[in-house]
This record gives C-alpha cells, structure tokens and sequence, in this order.
C-alpha cells in the first residue's frame, strides 16, 4: 500500500510512518518543518523533527520538506 502522511516529522506522524515502513508499505511523509519551541520547556521541536527525518529515511521513507498547501 502507498501511504502520504502529513505533518510526517512530528511526534504523531513519525509513529504513524514508522508503523506503516515496518510494514512494508511505502510511505511519503510531507512536513514543513515549522520552527517553534514547546512552552516552558525551553525543547526545541526542530530538533525533534529533525532527528525524526533522519530516523525515518533510515527506514526508508520519503520525506518532503514543504507545506502541504
């Protein structure tokens, strides 16, 4: 099955692509990589995103890095 996941990099799509890659299934995660940080963490969710890509290639994904719009 051919799966498009949007907002791939992020801490629910990540989980979704990874689910369907270890499936066998091919998987396109679009993500625009939007810059922000979570509210009195001081975490960078760009770094997050950034890790998870590479996590994500590793498992064979194509990732895109653009909006969706």
């Amino acid at each position: 099955m051919r799966v498009l996941v949007t907002g791939g990099c992020g801490f629910l799509g990540s989980h979704v692509c990874e689910l369907y890659a270890r499936r066998g299934d091919t998987v396109i995660a679009y993500d625009n990589m939007t810059k922000y940080e979570l509210n009195r963490t001081g975490y960078s969710a760009e770094k997050a995103r950034e890790y998870n890509m590479k996590f994500l290639e590793k498992l064979g994904v194509t990732v895109v890095k653009q909006d969706i719009r």
